[in-house]
């Protein structure tokens, strides 16, 4: 879960915040780097400092790897030595879109983290070559998505106070704000926003995205971040979840509330993350629970273990099985994978011999529409 602290991040907005309609610069040649080429039967993709590599200042590389679902036939795709914050396959499985700190430590801070400047970076896979694309702006926190025809991808990036998703064509050209107008479509007051964590839905007609009104980290006027969608032709946008029973305020890194949405195959329903009090982890974070639940407000649906001491969270719906997938961090144990069907049965965990996380299903080969696992 990959969120800006927006106090932290205000002195380096105003440098890189955009306008709509600012024209994507030219994309630049990456470093010779070798780009492996996903297998034909790999179902999830996932960022890993496994092999124990170090990034040019010296931190743990978080290279990009895939594998079946189940862990197996593990496969290291990039090899730039940078670590990979969000990233995903296009529908045509041609392209993986991220963004990665491949400028380092930015703030000076000692560390990598959400706070550090993302770099955009395009990786194709027939040619098995990669290139940074959109230069200057910081981009993509809390996700990436791409258009079902794979011509476009969507992020989020720093506008004044708030953020704006954004729609780039990977052809090149102009990177679009479209959002500007959420406030007015949800009967929100004022103009400032925070949109991220997204998801395009499967008939490219929606985004799922975190929401938040303002400041959300204002102390005083705490608030919950919440699921909406909003139809990509800006006619109109809803809440889908209520923030859950977290009081308002800031718990740690995050607020309290629901995160990342991802789409189910069929488009109806969403899973996401949901802050919960159970406890603070080490790293600085509250618990959090994966959660299911249809976009009429109806089936809500716990996937984590009841009375879960983790944070589950960054999940991804779909796969040759119609399941979710998500990442599980601990304190004395390294991240992890789980896997559950969308009425919570038959949950799985995949592990690795070091940490993984920010999983997400890689679209289908060939293409189609999963099928649910038959009841037992």
């Amino acid at each position: 879960m990959i969120r800006s602290a927006l106090k932290v991040l205000a002195a380096a907005a105003g440098a890189f915040a955009l306008a709509a309609g600012t024209p994507g610069l030219a994309a630049s040649a990456a470093p010779s780097a070798q780009v492996t080429a996903i297998p034909a039967d790999a179902e999830i993709i996932f960022a890993s400092s496994m092999a124990g590599t170090k990034d040019p200042w010296g931190f743990p590389a978080r290279e990009l790897y895939v594998s079946r679902a189940d862990g197996s036939h593990l496969t290291q795709i990039t090899h730039a030595g940078f670590s990979h914050n969000h990233f995903g396959v296009s529908p045509d499985r041609r392209w993986i879109f991220t963004n990665r700190y491949s400028r380092g430590d930015t703030t000076g801070d000692g560390k990598i983290d959400y706070r550090d400047f993302k770099e955009l970076w395009l990786i194709d896979l027939k040619t098995l070559t990669e290139r940074r694309v959109v230069e200057g702006v910081d981009g993509g926190y809390g996700g990436v998505a791409w258009s079902p025809d794979s011509k476009f991808v969507y992020f989020s990036i720093r506008q004044g106070q708030g953020s704006n998703i954004q729609r780039w064509p990977i052809a090149g050209g102009k990177m679009v704000s479209i959002t500007d107008n959420v406030n007015t479509l949800l009967h929100m007051p004022g103009d400032v926003h925070w949109v991220s964590d997204i998801d395009a839905s499967p008939d490219g007609k929606w985004l799922g995205m975190l929401y938040s009104n303002g400041n959300r980290e204002d102390p005083k006027n705490p608030r919950k971040v919440r699921i909406i969608i909003y139809k990509l032709d800006g006619t109109e946008a809803r809440f889908v979840t209520d923030g859950g029973p977290m009081p308002a305020g800031q718990y740690g890194m995050w607020p309290a509330g629901d995160f990342d949405p991802a789409f189910s195959a069929d488009g109806k329903s969403i899973s996401f993350q949901r802050a919960t009090t159970a406890r603070m982890l080490k790293r600085g974070a509250s618990t959090s629970d994966m959660m299911r639940q249809n976009l009429d407000g109806t089936g809500l649906t716990l996937l984590s273990p009841k009375n879960n001491q983790n944070q589950a969270g960054i999940s991804s719906y779909g796969g040759p099985h119609c399941q979710v997938v998500w990442s599980v961090w601990m304190d004395d144990e390294p991240s992890h994978i789980e896997i559950a069907n969308p009425d919570g049965s038959d949950r799985k965990e995949v592990r690795f011999k070091g940490e993984v996380s920010h999983v997400q299903w890689i679209p289908p080969n060939p293409p189609g529409a999963c099928k649910p696992v038959p009841a037992h």
